[in-house]
């Protein structure tokens, strides 16, 4: 009665709605019922981060199983949960998603010696930046070795984007990869 919803856009409605319905269907506990609402992944994706449950995983449109299965590996530390992407898999296929669960895990346990066991080497000089990046520490960025696909200079400039958002007293993610 008091807010007046005609100043909202239709877009805005249509987003608030779908999280309230999402939220009566995470209080009754009930996934099926994400079948029921207009965007069923948000629904599920919802479930997924409050039990994070592999198979509900298997539910979402193929788009999003990726990281679906990437976010229940990582808080599961268990790698083996990558399997369950679909073989065709156009969004990141397993050992994508297996790469950027260890990498994570890596950097959460501030573990560098991660990289050096990497074999393929644009990963292993993506994951020296991201160590970079999670350390604030540009004397990391002088281990990357294969220039064309990820450059000294970028990683200087991604260690040096980072420092900047921390000095404007932005949170940083506890890890950072992407």
């Amino acid at each position: 009665n008091v807010f007046p919803l005609n100043m909202l856009s239709d877009e805005r409605k249509s987003e608030d709605l779908q999280r309230c319905l999402i939220n009566e269907i995470l209080e009754r506990g009930n996934p099926a019922e994400c079948e029921t609402i207009g965007n069923p992944d948000s629904c599920y994706l919802s479930f997924v981060r409050n039990n994070y449950n592999e198979a509900l995983c298997g539910k979402l449109s193929e788009e999003k199983q990726y990281f679906c299965y990437y976010l229940v590996a990582r808080f599961k530390v268990d790698d083996s949960i990558c399997e369950n992407l679909p073989e065709a898999e156009k969004f990141g296929g397993v050992s994508t998603c297996k790469f950027h669960v260890n990498l994570d895990l890596g950097v959460l346990k501030d573990n560098l010696n991660y990289c050096e066991s990497i074999t393929i080497d644009w990963r292993k000089d993506y994951c020296y930046i991201t160590f970079a990046k999670a350390r604030l520490d540009f004397s990391i960025c002088n281990k990357i070795k294969h220039e064309e696909y990820n450059s000294i200079t970028d990683c200087v400039r991604a260690v040096n984007r980072w420092k900047e958002l921390k000095e404007e007293g932005r949170t940083l993610p506890e890890y950072y990869w992407a």
